[in-house]
């Protein structure tokens, strides 16, 4: 135990250099936890060891490249494969390696002890070749400019002025329109108050000149038929303008999976409309809050 702990200390060196004791002590724990939990063997952890702090890890760290392909596994670029449950277990521990109060997530402490990167002031993890990454294990979000609760109170007053009865959940009046259920609900309203085509496209039109503060001028809009929105057209035509006027997407998002796939969210609209279309990224049923007073914004869920 005493060899794994002076070789937990000799790996993290350049991760706690200068840091305050205990968060020193919680990162060297981090790496001596994932070399004992499942009890590796000591010739093992010796080789990665020197392995990781000769750079001897991958046969190439192209995996951090989101400009080259959108998807590959880390593990195709493993130089000794026997090191794939120690990379497995480093991966799930997030020890405190930024600011005190910036929390770690997972897969970050792995990959700044094996590749050729660092802990920048801003973003999760910056690799020396391939640049800022933020990190991501599970969704990334894209955020508009709005707030929920000013978002609401336009749409509510809005819908009012066609005498529409608003959706409701758990008590709360809502002008959700990126909800399937409420679009559901609207929709029926739209019939019962008998609206016009362009009565719905001034709905929808103040929803999208709201999420930026940009005038949508489109009237073709294909996601309207009569008086009814379809909510596949209207939630993909949201998800893509969200995309197209977000900067979060300059962000340079980097998607990891415990079995080692790695995705890069695009930084240009025709390459994200295209992997919306496959069916390689979808989205999580959490979409705007309109009960709070925080951005509104979609998350993203790779597949």
């Amino acid at each position: 135990m005493e060899e794994i702990r002076t070789l937990s200390e000799k790996l993290t060196n350049k991760l706690t250099v200068n840091k305050e004791y205990k968060a020193k002590i919680k990162i060297q724990k981090a790496v001596f936890n994932a070399f004992t939990w499942n009890e590796f063997p000591l010739e093992l952890i010796r080789n990665f060891t020197e392995d990781c702090l000769s750079k001897n890890i991958w046969t190439s760290e192209e995996f951090f490249d989101s400009k080259k392909q959108n998807t590959y596994n880390i593990f195709d670029y493993l130089i000794n494969k026997e090191y794939i449950p120690i990379i497995k277990s480093l991966m799930i521990e997030t020890p405190p390696l930024g600011s005190p109060n910036a929390a770690t997530g997972e897969f970050e402490l792995m990959l700044l002890l094996t590749t050729d990167s660092e802990t920048p002031t801003k973003g999760d993890i910056r690799h020396n070749k391939y640049g800022l990454k933020n990190l991501k294990g599970n969704n990334p979000r894209i955020f508009t400019n709005v707030r929920g609760k000013y978002l609401n109170q336009v749409m509510k007053s809005h819908l009012n002025e066609y005498g529409i009865e608003l959706w409701s959940q758990r008590g709360v009046e809502y002008g959700q329109l990126l909800n399937e259920t409420a679009i559901n609900h609207y929709n029926k309203q739209f019939i019962e108050k008998e609206l016009s085509n362009l009565n719905v496209m001034d709905i929808c039109r103040i929803w999208l000149n709201n999420l930026f503060d940009h005038e949508v001028v489109d009237t073709t809009f294909n996601f309207i038929d009569g008086n009814q929105i379809n909510w596949d057209l209207w939630f993909n035509f949201n998800c893509l303008y969200i995309f197209d006027k977000c900067d979060d997407k300059f962000e340079s998002f980097m998607i990891m999976k415990e079995d080692g796939n790695v995705y890069h969210l695009p930084l240009n609209i025709q390459d994200f409309e295209k992997d919306l279309k496959v069916g390689k990224i979808s989205f999580s049923d959490n979409y705007f809050r309109l009960n709070q007073d925080k951005q509104c914004g979609i998350y993203l869920q790779v597949n």
